[in-house]
């Protein structure tokens, strides 16, 4: 069985000694097509029965494979490496292409991954900014409002007692770790500001061409 978190030790590939292995051209193209899925298109926090599990994607691929498993470990990792840094730098292809050109990739797998990120490119581009931007995605939001009763401290200053409404807010914000609840409480002013503030949001939103 492959486990992702080995139990062995097994020296960490740089970018220049990734390598594809035996893998054939057809096995070669499902890893980068597996490995982009995992990487960019799947919900760390939301996981779906159709995700793709690196065990999946292990067995499938190297099924006719004659390396050991840290050797197949090792070309995993050097692939998902040689995607991530693509990604993370928006290569165009040519550049993808000089970038390869300095690993221990052959020509056949600098033109199956050149080819594969041709096709896929826009796509993970896509996906990247908006795994930057939401990195810690909204989750859930719950309200109430409570009122505390300011009369002791009302009374001392000459006033008379009055109820003081509180919004008690609870947040839940998902990251690749989990939930996390945020809980915090607004006065009537600062209530009202934030509603503002989220009507100012709506009104540039209905008004945004397209």
């Amino acid at each position: 069985i492959f486990f992702r978190a080995a139990t062995f030790h097994v020296r960490k590939l740089t970018m220049q000694e990734a390598h594809a292995g035996d893998l054939d051209a057809k096995n070669f193209q499902a890893l980068l097509k597996g490995l982009s899925s995992i990487l960019f298109f799947q919900s760390p926090t939301r996981p779906t029965e159709d995700d793709i599990t690196y065990d999946f994607l292990h067995s499938e691929v190297f099924r006719s494979s004659s390396l050991d498993t840290p050797q197949q470990r090792q070309v995993m990792d050097g692939v998902e490496l040689l995607l991530r840094h693509a990604a993370d730098n928006d290569m165009s292809s040519e550049q993808l292409q000089d970038f390869l050109a300095g690993t221990r990739l052959t020509k056949d797998n600098i033109k199956c991954f050149t080819k594969f990120w041709a096709k896929e490119k826009e796509r993970i581009h896509v996906a990247t900014l908006r795994f930057r931007g939401m990195s810690r995605q909204f989750a859930g939001l719950k309200w109430r409002v409570a009122s505390s009763y300011q009369g002791t401290t009302a009374q001392a200053e000459g006033e008379a007692p009055y109820l003081h409404p509180t919004a008690m807010v609870r947040m839940d914000v998902a990251d690749s770790g989990g939930i996390e609840e945020l809980t915090f409480q607004m006065d009537r002013p600062m209530l009202d500001k934030m509603l503002g503030a989220l009507q100012t949001i709506q009104g540039r939103i209905e008004v945004a061409p397209g």
